[in-house]
């Protein structure tokens, strides 16, 4: 495990966007004041003494000193490593921020049509109950996303 002393030797950091550059690189001097890692699922790795790291945990590191478990982009974009954008969480809240499935189809977190009672299902850690109108049914899942999830409240 890499420390902040040798993130800080190895890289700066672009407050504007977020990235790492490297100050020095001891197999490749050309990578010298280029962004350091690649990007993979949409994510930046960089390799860091034969180790892989996810960039936004030594973003983390950088300016933190330590790497916690886990790590929340707040606007849930992982490709915004700036560190205003990065937050220590648990897994359930870092899971709370995740945005709307891919498999969702009714176009709203936590709705979805219930073919048995013909009407909109609403679901958010728990069943919330069964709505005439998919507004009725979005409405009580934000509310009680608002309510128990607080700053990883994510519609």
């Amino acid at each position: 495990m890499t420390n902040q002393d040798e993130v800080l030797k190895r890289f700066s950091y672009d407050e504007t966007t977020g990235d790492l550059i490297w100050k020095t690189h001891r197999q490749r001097p050309d990578l010298i004041d280029t962004v350091a890692g690649s990007t993979h699922d949409g994510r930046k790795q960089i390799y860091l003494n034969c180790k892989k790291y996810w960039a936004y945990r030594l973003v983390w590191l950088f300016h933190h000193g330590y790497i916690p478990d886990m790590i929340d982009h707040i606007d849930g974009d992982p490709t915004n490593n700036r560190i205003e954008n990065l937050r220590e969480c648990t897994k359930s809240e870092n899971l709370r921020n995740r945005g709307k499935p891919k498999n969702n189809t009714s176009g709203v977190k936590g709705v979805s049509w219930s073919k048995a009672a013909g009407k909109w299902e609403a679901r958010c850690d728990k069943y919330l109950g069964i709505y005439d109108t998919i507004e009725e049914a979005a409405k009580v899942v934000q509310e009680y996303r608002e309510r128990n999830h607080g700053e990883f409240a994510h519609h």
